[in-house]
């Protein structure tokens, strides 16, 4: 995707927050979020169900991804562009380095992943002054600390994650369902009924409610 069609796209999923009267009459701005590392979708499938706009960042676009998206790496974006128009940070970045370090029997040596696009993420929330939900594997805590929160094997760091007990469904299967695809990107996929608790919870932060829901 070249810059232009990046900036079409931020522009277009940003426009009904800037302008309400492309929103019903008698009906808030839905929150923004930005999703990043956003892969195949997980997290913006359950934001868009709870009714936020959501805008996704990556260095690849798939074809399934259900929201407008920027083609870029999250280090070469500046949060500065999106200063009071965002609500929330989502981010997933890549996991695959951090779960060799949860491997020690496949990995008895693996080398020190990059923090990188880690703190990139942290940094472009801290920015915007918005909570950020940062998903990765259990690996991850060897290098940044304890997960405030984990739904089977997806875990979750950040001041916007919320309490998910008792609020999430039954966890069984969590933990195999991560690892019943073939693709690296689909078993990284966010869950549902993950992204949608972590979306309704800050809606009620927020005070929102989509209209029909």
């Amino acid at each position: 995707m070249t810059p232009a069609a990046n900036s079409s796209a931020a522009g277009t999923v940003l426009h009904s927050r800037v302008n309400p009267s492309t929103n019903r009459p008698g009906s808030m701005c839905p929150p923004v979020v930005i999703d990043l590392c956003c892969g195949r979708g997980g997290w913006a499938e359950g934001f868009l169900r709870a009714g936020w706009i959501v805008l996704g960042v990556d260095i690849r676009k798939f074809k399934d991804y259900p929201a407008p998206m920027i083609v870029r790496n999250v280090l070469e974006i500046d949060p500065r562009d999106y200063a009071g128009l965002v609500d929330l940070v989502v981010a997933s970045p890549v996991c695959t380095e951090f779960s060799k370090l949860d491997s020690p029997g496949l990995f008895p040596s693996p080398p020190k992943p990059s923090l990188e696009l880690v703190n990139a993420c942290f940094r472009f929330a801290r920015s915007l002054g918005v909570p950020i939900v940062l998903e990765n594997v259990r690996g991850l805590q060897r290098m940044i600390g304890d997960a405030v929160q984990h739904y089977g094997s997806f875990y979750l760091w950040g001041d916007g994650v919320p309490p998910l007990k008792p609020y999430m469904p039954g966890r069984a299967g969590r933990t195999k369902l991560k690892w019943c695809h073939r693709s690296a990107t689909l078993r990284a996929r966010i869950p549902f009924e993950l992204a949608y608790t972590v979306a309704q919870f800050h809606s009620n932060r927020l005070s929102y409610s989509p209209e029909g829901f």
